[in-house]
């Protein structure tokens, strides 16, 4: 679930507007401050985790396509001709 809008409401609860990402279903409801601490806190480690594996894999990418550059460059694969135009 997704906060959409949070309001803090009389007595300290806080009203929150949630939409799910995958299936858009959207609910709303008052809950106490701490429930949406723990809210807060539990996205913020899902979104440093998803930071991680993105990081993770985009270095592992890298890395194999370096090592295929590296393959195309020694065996002379790779030449001036193959960037021609790239910044056009």
């Amino acid at each position: 679930m997704h906060p959409q809008s949070c309001t803090v409401r009389p007595g300290g609860r806080v009203r929150l507007a949630l939409r799910c990402g995958e299936c858009f279903v959207r609910s709303a409801g008052d809950y106490a401050a701490a429930q949406v601490a723990e809210f807060d806190r539990s996205l913020v480690a899902g979104r440093l985790e998803m930071t991680a594996v993105y990081e993770a894999v985009v270095r592992s990418n890298m890395r194999e396509e370096a090592k295929r550059l590296h393959k195309a460059l020694a065996l002379d694969l790779v030449s001036a001709d193959d960037f021609a135009g790239y910044n056009r």
